[in-house]
């Protein structure tokens, strides 16, 4: 099985004979090392009842088989998903049918669908030796997030029309309204009116500008809230993550139930639908402490 540059996936022989490409439903493949100890596969294709001498090879009916795929931005979910779990299982039997970059894309690809079929719980990675769960952009957070922020910015664009107001009460005061209400006209009251004025116009704009930089960002895309499963304790925990360019995308925080450190790591990616826009997936990790290392203490009867 072999990724065109194209983004489909297509089924090639290695060796003598030919094999035609179609969109047949099955194809026969059988495992072949090359001299430098690399894996590749024959492929041979299954029509029918065929045997074993029509496929040209004896072993054929034996082997494994892989659903066949077209290109893979064509693919519908419900291939992928298909296709995906006939890898896994072929994996977990000891006899893989496809490498471990196109089962990567295929993943990656479901992910971006929102499949309950690659979603993973918190485990443990035996070579690493530290645990982890999967993380997924959470839509949800993220709209809150830019509907506070709106309220903010809200909030101070009218600090700011404070004092256009002020100067929209004097100003526009006529002289029968200044005689009924004294107070218009007091050098005192207007003193403390463009005082209280000033004030409100600094704090909108400070409001304003600290609203306009996160709303900005979000817009662009430059934001995501990743939401998943402690690793430490199992209950659901999320993280904003600033998406600069250049940089790790990493952020440190504490789960709100066990009080576990963790580390939110994203993983940035062209959205499949529209190449100018991002999405982003990721994963939690736990951070080890010092008294997690320390051996449980002896309970005496």
């Amino acid at each position: 099985l072999k990724r065109r540059a194209g983004g489909s996936f297509g089924v090639v022989r290695l060796g003598n004979g030919n094999l035609q490409e179609r969109g047949n439903e099955r194809f026969h493949v059988t495992p072949r090392v090359t001299q430098a100890g690399s894996a590749s596969w024959n492929a041979f294709q299954h029509q029918g009842n065929s045997n074993a001498s029509q496929l040209g090879d004896a072993s054929a009916t034996d082997a494994p088989s892989c659903l066949f795929l077209g290109p893979l931005e064509s693919a519908t979910r419900e291939q992928l998903e298909q296709f995906y779990a006939q890898a896994r299982d072929a994996y977990y039997s000891g006899k893989p049918l496809v490498s471990d970059d196109i089962f990567d894309l295929v993943e990656r690809r479901l992910r971006w669908f929102h499949s309950e079929l690659v979603k993973k719980y918190p485990r443990c990675s035996i070579r690493a030796l530290y645990c982890y769960s999967d993380a997924e952009a959470d839509p949800s957070q993220m709209a809150a997030l830019s509907t506070m922020w709106s309220l903010i910015l809200a909030a101070g664009a009218a600090l700011t029309a404070m004092p256009l107001v002020f100067l929209v009460m004097v100003m526009g005061a006529s002289g029968v309204e200044r005689v009924e209400n004294p107070i218009l006209s007091s050098p005192l009251w207007q003193l403390d009116g463009a005082m209280a004025a000033g004030i409100c116009f600094l704090l909108g704009v400070v409001l304003a500008s600290a609203a306009a930089r996160p709303l900005q960002r979000i817009m662009q895309g430059k934001m995501v809230a990743l939401q998943g499963n402690c690793p430490h304790c199992g209950e659901e925990v999320y993280s904003f993550i600033t998406l600069e360019e250049g940089a790790r995308h990493r952020h440190k925080a504490e789960c709100h139930v066990c009080g576990q450190p963790l580390v939110f790591h994203a993983f940035v990616e062209a959205s499949p639908s529209n190449p100018k826009h991002s999405w982003a997936y990721g994963r939690i990790y736990v951070v080890a402490r010092a008294k997690d290392l320390e051996p449980p203490a002896e309970t005496h009867p």
